[in-house]
């Protein structure tokens, strides 16, 4: 009695290809979705010239969709300090109060929220929480890397997992068929 092996290499090629097809259009609508509502960044302006742990402070910025909703968040360990919404021409006014719990060093204090045009508009501005004297001054520009694809990421896995699932079960059928034509 002879055996012979299944032939995987059509099915694993077609699964390749079906994998590497719906990559390749994945990452060019992630690329697509980027474009169309890109990051802008600017300056948030502080009340007070000397922000530090603890201290109040009174913040402004122009920019935002009309109505929506901007946060305001240190950035250390994104701590949420509130959520204010832009008046009808784009314009946050609020008065926020910087956790003394802030560990020393440089800090940004941003504000962030959607742009007229379905963009993402963040506005900084940068703090020292040792409270050595620093002035608030705008932030100069940090490198934006990535952008919203965890869904991406998400659906490759799937993806993966289906190759997985399918491809033993392709070749099962495939040695099964030929079982059948034999006999």
């Amino acid at each position: 009695m002879s055996t012979t092996r299944p032939d995987f290499t059509s099915a694993r090629g077609a699964i390749a290809s079906l994998i590497t097809a719906l990559t390749v259009v994945l990452l060019a609508f992630a690329s697509a979705a980027a474009a169309r509502h890109p990051l802008r960044e600017g300056a948030l302006s502080a009340s007070s010239a000397d922000l530090t742990a603890g201290s109040t402070t009174t913040v402004d910025g122009a920019g935002f969709a009309p109505g929506t909703p901007v946060s305001l968040d240190v950035r250390f360990r994104s701590l949420h300090l509130a959520e204010v919404t832009a008046n009808g021409a784009g314009r946050i006014t609020a008065t926020v109060t910087l956790p003394v719990s802030l560990p020393p060093g440089p800090h940004e204090l941003r504000a962030t929220g959607t742009t007229p045009d379905g963009g993402t508009l963040v506005l900084k501005t940068r703090f020292d929480a040792a409270g050595d004297g620093g002035a608030a001054s705008p932030a100069e520009p940090l490198a934006a890397t990535g952008a919203g694809v965890g869904w991406i990421a998400v659906l490759g896995a799937g993806l993966v997992i289906a190759g997985v699932v399918v491809v033993p079960a392709v070749v099962k059928r495939q040695d099964v068929a030929r079982r059948r034509s034999r006999d």
